[in-house]
């Protein structure tokens, strides 16, 4: 419950626009924020405080908020994790969660702030982030990132996201049973997914990885250009 939804609103927009400024000074174009998840009882502490609400209509308001807020900024806002983490009962970074919840209900549910984002006037600026869960209605073998059905079939088609997508952190441990982190990788892309993240800063790995990374396919370069139309200065 919130006394003053008004006054929290506000506080967030200034917020936003304070760690665009912030990001913005130190060179940076790209934030890993909003997260659109939505919150069940038993949310695992991993999203915890970073989502907004167990309310879908909350979150699709004030995470497509905090998304307009940073394009105006300047800032690519990137939104995850998509299509949802919120029912995820596990930490991806430890294992791989399982969500067995049936299609309808994250239809209804954990898909709406994603769909109502992607539906926006400001959608091509807006770039996302896959969840490494295992929806069982969805694909009941692979996750997310992984599943070539869940990116084409829930994300793009579904959700409607046609903005760039980013596979999450390839060294998290909810893609162990994958392989190395070219097999993670390599699978991520022929999923569908743009590009993929790997956020340890261990160059051995990076070395690891980009000895086997493709170009970005011509599909995603056209993404990427929408994308980052929206911030060149108008002549």
């Amino acid at each position: 419950f919130i006394e003053n939804p008004l006054d929290a609103r506000n506080a967030l927009q200034k917020n936003t626009a304070a760690i665009a400024a912030d990001l913005t000074a130190l060179g940076f174009n790209v934030n890993c924020a909003p997260v659109l998840d939505v919150l069940i009882p038993d949310t695992h502490d991993v999203i915890g405080d970073r989502a907004f609400s167990t309310d879908p209509s909350i979150v699709a308001a004030l995470g497509g908020m905090v998304a307009q807020e940073y394009i105006k900024g300047g800032i690519i806002p990137i939104i995850k994790h998509i299509p949802g983490h919120g029912r995820a009962l596990a930490d991806s970074h430890d294992e791989l969660p399982v969500v067995d919840a049936p299609y309808d209900e994250l239809k209804d549910r954990d898909f709406h702030p994603f769909r109502e984002v992607s539906r926006s006037i400001y959608a091509d600026a807006v770039w996302g982030m896959t969840a490494h869960v295992v929806y069982t209605d969805l694909d009941d073998s692979l996750p997310a990132t992984c599943s070539r059905k869940v990116v084409f079939e829930t994300i793009r088609k579904d959700i409607g996201f046609r903005g760039f997508l980013l596979g999450d952190d390839v060294e998290m441990n909810a893609l162990a049973n994958i392989g190395d982190l070219r097999a993670r990788q390599r699978l991520a892309l022929r999923a569908g997914c743009d590009a993929v993240l790997h956020c340890s800063g261990n160059f051995e790995s990076m070395e690891l990885m980009l000895s086997e990374t493709p170009k970005m396919t011509n599909d995603a370069v056209l993404r990427y250009n929408r994308s980052i139309e929206w911030f060149q200065p108008v002549s």
